[in-house]
């Protein structure tokens, strides 16, 4: 049934992807007219290169570029036996699939329009004779027609001038000219040396010029012109409306513009799933002012999806069959609202129901509410007194952005679960079921990314604490009756640290760093599970669970590959190999008797991942072990699949 089921499902896509490509022809929007590039040089901000490059019909691939990622939110916080994991929201990992997908900021070179006002350089000045003096001061300002007024200057001195940091942080960068001999090389080091500093500080659309002067008690002076937003405009959105994604551009009109800014803005804009932004600056009509152009790439808010993947214990069967819906713009409000169901193949022995709403707040602020509901009926149990297990969870997150450090956005979340369970999962993922016990947590969840050329680092870190006993069913006790000395009050960390390398020829080197570090005993929702697809392939999925543990993974993936696509069939399309190793290990806060303290798993082997956007993802992985542990599962000289596939409508 399994097989079928998942045969069904491929054959079903493949027909999807010939009629949309051959019986519908979606009309090609350029991100920008040639009538509105009018600047010697723009600065663009696409998801597409390739698309930009043919655009402004440029040839030459040797183009700075800054990726931002976008997030696709899909909530699977359960395990397949029906326990809620730490609540998170799981990112598809994008690197694994359509390499240049990411949004890019390429600087593209124009040819100046035959115009005297843009032919006409600040920067034209005339020389006085400096007869060997030294600087004795820097005065630096913004437009001022008043400069010869300007005398008895000593040190560096700025006005009518905004900066981008701190006074010091500019002093600093100019202090080392002073007393130095005048000439125009050190003129031109100065000029240099402050608009790196706008630059290094994300205000790239700055001109320093050296006005024609009269040099008076060794004094220079330096106009700053910056340019400043005039129109902000949004183009090409059709079904999330205009004003809801103002709500997420903290620029205004007659504001000095900040890229680290707008990027972490288009950061937020292309959280949703159904659209990704891009921008556009050319000059404004008014003078030292530019106009910024935001494109909306945006699809139907709608998807709905099945799948299937062998991510289950045996206890509930392996295979579990997945369906669900994302809706996109809910209500027109640009809310999120997400529902799936999960069940075994024989849905007797395991179901779930989750659902989540997302709501942003207060501009780039989002407030997001999640439920869910499992239960099971295990093949075996350690006592024949229950044999049905039950889970519900609740759980509330407040998200808001942290102002970014150069290259590295990042965001922070707070918030509570609340859960209810009646089981944990011994050794060899023997269920245990008794008692109920009311679990609360307080939790912050910290997410951030650093992204420069062809390297980037996504990093979070997870904190946990429960507070003790608040309400009935949260004794001591009855924690120590579902695992022994598991307590109400507890904390935890985990910390994930993901290192991206793009290498030569489209090739790429992913690691990834899992830590959990716990004060007590904790019950399985709240363990760290080791083994299976996300952590240590070539064991059964969570083999072992334990309160503390380190997992490493590395993998290589190659260039992306066409399977299908070809000159008659044509769509998006990307196969992918991959080589990995994994290592994971793990120790109990109080050791339990019978119990084996600490345990570490090693398996290595290869994959691939296959996609074709928007509507299927594939991936498969084959390893074998390399460290064997008998008391917990039979050798498996052959090793062990592990594998599933998304579908979307």
């Amino acid at each position: 049934m399994f097989i079928v089921w998942t045969s069904a499902c491929l054959f079903i896509n493949l027909i999807v992807n010939f009629v949309f490509n051959h019986f519908i022809v979606n009309e090609k929007r350029p991100f920008a007219s040639q009538e509105s590039v009018d600047a010697k040089k723009e600065i663009v901000i696409n998801n597409k290169l390739e698309d930009v490059q043919e655009n402004y019909q440029i040839k030459n691939k040797s183009i700075e570029t800054f990726n931002v990622k976008n997030s696709f939110q899909v909530k699977q916080p359960l395990d397949s036996l029906g326990l809620f994991l730490p609540f998170k929201e799981n990112k598809i990992d994008t690197h694994n699939f359509f390499c240049n997908e990411g949004n890019v900021l390429v600087e593209v070179e124009k040819p100046p329009k035959k115009n005297k006002e843009h032919n006409e350089s600040k920067d034209s000045i005339e020389y006085t004779n400096f007869d060997k003096r030294t600087i004795e001061g820097i005065y630096i300002s913004g437009p001022n027609e008043e400069l010869d007024k300007v005398e008895n200057i000593k040190g560096i001195t700025v006005e009518n001038l905004c900066l981008p940091t701190f006074y010091k942080t500019f002093h600093d960068r100019l202090k080392g000219f002073l007393c130095r001999e005048l000439n125009e090389k050190i003129i031109e080091d100065i000029k240099q040396t402050i608009l790196n500093y706008y630059q290094d500080n994300f205000h790239p659309f700055v001109i320093v010029s050296l006005p024609e002067q009269k040099i008076q008690n060794n004094v220079i002076k330096i106009i700053v012109y910056e340019s400043t937003a005039c129109d902000i405009s949004i183009k090409g959105n059709k079904y999330f409306s205009e004003k809801n994604i103002q709500n997420y551009i903290s620029l205004k009109p007659n504001k000095s513009i900040d890229t680290q800014s707008i990027i972490q803005d288009l950061y937020w804009i292309n959280r949703n799933p159904f659209r990704n932004a891009s921008i556009v600056f050319s000059p404004g009509n008014k003078e030292n002012t530019t106009d910024l152009e935001y494109f909306i790439d945006d699809r139907y808010p709608f998807r709905a999806y099945v799948g299937a993947e062998n991510t289950g214990f045996e206890a509930t069967e392996k295979e579990r069959l997945i369906a669900g819906f994302n809706w996109g713009n809910a209500w027109g409000l640009d809310h999120i609202v997400t529902f799936q169901y999960t069940a075994s193949t024989n849905i007797n022995r395991f179901q779930a129901f989750t659902a989540s709403y997302a709501l942003p707040i207060f501009g780039k602020r989002i407030l997001t509410l999640y439920g869910g509901y499992a239960q099971f009926k295990p093949k075996k149990t350690i006592e024949d007194l229950k044999n049905e297990g039950r889970s519900v969870q609740f759980s509330a997150r407040y998200t808001f952005p942290i102002k970014p450090i150069k290259h590295y956005l990042h965001d922070l979340s707070i918030g509570f679960d609340y859960k209810r369970e009646n089981i944990n999962l011994t050794y060899r993922q023997r269920p245990f079921i008794g008692n109920s016990v009311n679990i609360t947590q307080l939790v912050c969840d910290y997410n951030g990314r650093y992204e420069l050329g062809n390297f980037n680092i996504p990093v979070e870190i997870i904190f946990v604490l429960s507070p003790g006993d608040i309400m009935e069913k949260q004794s001591n006790q009855r924690f120590s009756e579902l695992r022994p000395h598991a307590k109400n009050s507890y904390f935890y960390s985990m910390q994930k640290v993901t290192p991206i390398f793009k290498l030569p020829k489209d090739y790429e080197l992913v690691i990834n760093y899992t830590s959990q570090f716990s004060s007590n005993n904790l019950l399985s929702s709240e363990q760290l599970g080791l083994g299976g697809y996300n952590t240590v392939r070539g064991y059964e999925y969570r083999i072992v669970n334990k309160d503390n543990g380190v997992i490493f993974n590395i993998e290589g993936y190659t260039c992306p590959m066409k399977l299908i696509s070809n000159r008659k069939i044509k769509f998006k399309e990307a196969l992918k190999f991959l080589a990995f190793i994994d290592y994971g290990c793990g120790w109990d806060s109080t050791e339990i008797e019978t119990v084996k303290d600490f345990i570490y798993l090693m398996g290595a082997g290869g994959g691939l991942r296959y996609q074709t956007f928007p509507n299927l993802a594939f991936r498969i992985d084959w390893g074998f072990k390399l460290h064997e542990i008998k008391e917990f599962e039979p050798r498996n000289k052959l090793g062990r699949w592990h594998f599933g596939f998304n579908l979307n409508f």
